[in-house]
């Protein structure tokens, strides 16, 4: 994963992975609060038409992971208790296949990191993790 300019770069990245690639981790997206409140983040990312545009952009099998810390967040009735890669959350469906994945916090948010295409964040220390994580190896 390289670092983008801005975020309209990395999600022009992250549709051209999807459809040139076909790569599975092309089609995931990270979002994350990491250990703050950032309500306005999260419910941007619920909304329907953000939902609707992963699912136009990436296809039905996207994956959108939402770590919302603190964040007040709305867990719908049909939500699915599960695990991804030692987290515990919990998984909806929104617009057929597309998938949304919701937990609080992790112990390793790095390895999440790097199982995706895309992380949007508010910022924090995350950014250094994510250059780190972007460096070539």
């Amino acid at each position: 994963m390289e670092a983008c300019a801005n975020a309209r770069a990395c999600f022009d990245r992250c549709i051209h992975l999807a459809r040139s690639t076909g790569m599975e981790r092309a089609r995931c997206i990270l979002v994350t609060v990491g250990s703050t409140r950032f309500d306005s983040l999260v419910d941007k990312v619920l909304s329907t038409p953000f939902l609707q545009s992963v699912f136009k952009l990436l296809g039905p099998q996207a994956y959108v992971l939402i770590q919302y810390g603190h964040s007040a967040v709305q867990i719908p009735k049909n939500a699915v208790h599960g695990s991804i890669q030692g987290t515990d959350g919990v998984e909806i469906h929104a617009y057929g296949q597309l998938r949304v994945f919701l937990f609080a916090f992790t112990s390793d948010l790095r390895a999440l990191m790097e199982t995706v295409v895309l992380v949007i964040s508010h910022g924090g220390t995350l950014i250094m993790s994510l250059i780190h994580i972007s460096e070539p190896t």
